[in-house]
């Protein structure tokens, strides 16, 4: 749709499926097959989710979104890999 001054506006659902797809989407990664078959780094035992505290797999963003939404989650997943909560760099 677009808006009064001819520029494509999408509505909210859409830029942020866009949001999520592209610019943000290291908010929104954990189960969803980031972790690729046969490789990759292991997850701990979770599920199939990607270890961000990992060597192999250190991502500082996944690490503060997994904190802000389960702690404990992330503290199992930092302990897993060797690693501890607020480290700067992999173990």
């Amino acid at each position: 749709m677009k808006n009064a001054t001819g520029i494509d506006d999408p509505s909210p659902e859409r830029w942020m499926a866009e949001q999520a797809r592209t610019r943000f989407s290291y908010l929104f990664r954990g189960g969803q097959g980031q972790q690729q078959a046969g490789g990759g780094g292991s997850s701990g035992g979770f599920s199939g989710e990607r270890n961000p505290w990992e060597a192999t797999a250190w991502d500082d963003m996944a690490q503060v979104a997994i904190f802000r939404a389960n702690p404990e989650k992330a503290k199992q997943f930092a302990a897993a890999a060797g690693s501890r909560i607020g480290a700067l760099r992999p173990s």
